[in-house]
């Protein structure tokens, strides 16, 4: 986005016209930009919209030499409960202290959502007054599979839950060892020629 060139044409514009800073006249391209957006009937662009507001801040904290804002401060695992993420905020966030995610606003193809997946952090967006709904300290179970948000949830389906977890495990474990099998065993023998005819290469996996 900062490298495009018709905004920052419009942000130069803007300086030679408006006489201002450029934090200002890179915040009042931009916030056109996702106004525009925002408009929009597609749910995938509409939320665009808000990784435009999430550059544009990044941009602008940048530009005035502030630290980004980050998760570091937390020093114990949390799920963590917003009305809203940013792709920022999401890509900050350790694994060690945030273990799971809900929120009011976003989708499962918002850039909040894929990040946290990338991350293995189970995440539940869209659940529309979550963060009204519940008070720091409340227990959650956040099932980012089926996309449930289970507040106090029971001890039996916290066993039920560890039971999951456990044949998940498994199963992923599996699936790398298959994988690593298959790397390590695809093994193939030169093509060879005798007059005429051709020998295929033999392939074993």
């Amino acid at each position: 986005m900062v490298e495009d060139r018709t905004l920052i044409d419009e942000v130069l514009r803007k300086l030679k016209t408006d006489l201002c800073n450029v934090e200002w006249a890179f915040q009042e391209v931009a916030t056109r930009y996702a106004q525009t957006l925002s408009k929009i009937d597609d749910p995938y662009l509409r939320e665009r919209a808000l990784d435009i507001q999430d550059v544009t801040k990044r941009v602008i904290r940048n530009l005035q030499g502030k630290a980004p804002k980050t998760f570091l401060s937390l020093t114990q695992p949390h799920i963590l409960v917003a009305h809203n993420l940013t792709p920022s905020d999401t890509a900050s966030m350790s694994r060690d202290y945030v273990l799971g995610v809900a929120t009011d606003l976003g989708s499962r193809t918002s850039h909040a959502a894929i990040l946290a997946r990338s991350l293995n952090i189970p995440a539940v967006l869209g659940l529309h007054d979550i963060t009204a709904k519940l008070e720091t300290g409340q227990h959650v179970l956040v099932d980012g599979s089926d996309g449930w948000l289970i507040v106090n949830p029971t001890p039996e389906t916290l066993e039920c839950y560890k039971q999951i977890e456990s044949r998940r495990a498994k199963v992923t474990a599996q699936l790398k060892q298959l994988s690593s099998f298959r790397k390590t065993s695809m093994r193939s023998q030169p093509m060879e020629r005798r007059g005429s005819d051709f020998i295929e290469p033999n392939f074993s996996i």
